[in-house]
């Protein structure tokens, strides 16, 4: 006998994506703000993750794009690592994958046609859910995501101008320094621009999302955090590195 509710089917979300496999890819790159724990909010908008590492160096903000068979405004957490480590490439090869959230019994599951991993529901952490900024940027460039990492991997701390129109990547460490042209599409700009940057948790962000997609809108400002704003099939990703001040 299914002793199931319908209060309980009430409390169970599913939301479906076309790709099990990129959605994979999308939780490996919040390992990047953090590898334990990752929060989310579920409202009529969508799926949302917005968190920020524990050094409030860096953020992402996520919006989710998927089929919503039901929606139930929650906010959640996963364990992170349990997930994605004993999830491999061969699970999700040619799957559709569906987002199962049993908010009466706090459980989690990940469903594919040749996987079903379930997990727990943690609470949720209002200090790790934060607003997106708001900032208006001298500069926006559409690039190649491949060249900015290319560019700084070799380097501590990067700076960024615009000089004569074009878009330059200075790398430097305690040895030598090193200016790059990056190719780029111009939506604006203005001369004279320059931000400086720690690379470390840039590097460890940019390995990752050149896996989802490579093109990517690049703003700064003279002393603003570095935006990187990317679109792929399943979310909308927005990622906020701090500038670096300059002595």
């Amino acid at each position: 006998m299914n002793n199931t509710s319908l209060e309980d089917v009430k409390e169970i979300v599913r939301i479906h994506f076309c790709n099990a496999k990129e959605f994979y890819e999308h939780l490996k790159l919040l390992e990047v703000i953090n590898d334990y724990q990752a929060f989310f909010t579920l409202n009529e908008n969508g799926l949302f993750y917005n968190q920020m590492d524990p050094a409030h160096i860096s953020a992402i903000f996520m919006k989710f794009k998927g089929i919503y068979e039901s929606i139930k405004e929650c906010k959640f957490g996963i364990y992170l690592g349990d997930f994605t480590r004993i999830i491999s490439n061969e699970d999700l090869k040619n799957s559709k994958l569906t987002l199962e959230i049993d908010i009466a019994n706090k459980r989690v599951r990940i469903l594919t046609n040749t996987i079903n991993l379930e997990g727990e529901l943690i609470d949720f952490d209002e200090e790790n859910n934060i607003p997106e900024p708001k900032l208006i940027f001298d500069v926006e460039a559409e690039i190649d995501l491949r060249n900015l990492l290319n560019a700084i991997k070799s380097f501590d701390c990067i700076k960024i101008s615009i000089e004569n129109d074009k878009l330059f990547i200075e790398g430097r460490n305690e040895i030598v320094k090193k200016k790059t042209f990056i190719p780029s599409k111009f939506n604006n700009f203005k001369n004279g621009t320059l931000a400086y940057y720690n690379t470390c948790y840039l590097k460890n962000f940019l390995k990752k999302v050149v896996k989802l997609k490579n093109i990517a809108k690049l703003r700064f400002s003279n002393n603003k955090p570095l935006n990187i704003s990317l679109e792929t099939k399943i979310a909308r990703i927005d990622y906020y590195l701090a500038s670096r001040v300059e002595e």
